[in-house]
């Protein structure tokens, strides 16, 4: 009887540990959630930072060689979402002007990774369906051939469905052609509050635009919301030979297509910066990676 008691004793007492333990555990995993959730936010904060000393280096750096050369010092402003801009302009220098597309060109000034170049002498090609935006877009990019289209595979023309993200009375550049929509990104648009409106607007191709334009490209930038591979096929990269191309990618099946039909036209991956990755030829691959590995090494928080 005694060894019963006893034996029952131990189940309570060890049940009474283990109960004790649990909340314990269950108290320190909280725990250790919210100071990964505060470690997340203090990396991201310091990031930011890198990138905004990062920006005045570049811009003071900008700012020398202008005078060195005897140049007029332009205002020059970097404005990428994640400092891309100050990799090309390390990548291009300061001393011969190119041409550039970006697409979507959005009001031409926020989140651009080409508005600096306009401002040391560049110009180029802006691509922006969103009416109210292309406006923008047109009034803050004077040294640039701004458009209001969507653009197209090649030979692609006439007319389209564009749906409209709005945020009160301003764009977002979360608008999209309304035939490659995902699932995903109507999410993100509704957890945002963005308002919808849907609309048509003229479709040509990158090859059609630039036919009366320029023979050459240095850059070009792409964010249009996920039909990146179709904009591809109507641009002639072996004619227009573009030293480096930077496209937003989706973290999605669709990036690895994209990466194999650039790889078949020469292009590589240099890295990704952010959400977006930039490719080069295999000639200037190299350089461009070890431009965006030193970049990213900046930014890089302490774990």
């Amino acid at each position: 009887m005694v060894n019963e008691i006893c034996f029952f004793a131990a189940i309570v007492l060890l049940s009474s540990i283990a109960s004790v333990l649990w909340r314990r555990s269950k108290f320190l995993l909280a725990r250790v959630r919210l100071l990964a959730g505060r470690v997340d936010r203090l990396n991201e904060c310091l990031r930011q930072i890198h990138i905004d000393l990062a920006r005045y280096k570049a811009t003071d750096d900008l700012v020398d060689a202008r005078c060195s050369t005897g140049k007029a010092v332009a205002r020059a402003r970097l404005r990428s979402q994640f400092g891309e801009d100050i990799v090309l302009l390390q990548f291009f220098g300061t001393d011969s002007p190119g041409y550039y597309i970006e697409a979507g060109g959005y009001d031409g000034l926020t989140f651009s990774a080409t508005a600096v170049l306009e401002s040391i002498g560049w110009n180029g090609l802006l691509v922006e369906p969103h009416p109210g935006l292309f406006e923008q877009c047109r009034s803050n990019r004077p040294g640039s051939t701004v458009v209001q289209a969507a653009l197209g595979a090649r030979g692609e023309q006439g007319r389209v469905s564009f749906t409209c993200v709005d945020f009160g009375k301003d764009g977002s550049p979360l608008s999209f052609r309304s035939a490659y929509s995902s699932d995903e990104h109507l999410d993100r648009c509704r957890r945002e509050n963005g308002a919808f409106q849907e609309i048509e607007v003229d479709v040509t191709s990158l090859d059609s635009l630039l036919s009366n334009l320029t023979t050459h490209v240095d850059l070009l930038v792409l964010d249009i919301e996920g039909h990146e591979l179709s904009v591809l096929e109507g641009f002639s990269l072996k004619v227009f030979c573009p030293r480096v191309l930077m496209i937003e990618i989706h973290f999605g099946d669709g990036d690895e297509a994209l990466r194999c039909y650039l790889r078949s036209q020469g292009y590589f991956s240099a890295g990704v910066i952010g959400c977006n990755e930039l490719f080069a030829s295999e000639s200037d691959v190299g350089r461009l990676s070890k431009l965006v590995q030193s970049f990213l090494a900046m930014g890089t928080a302490v774990s």
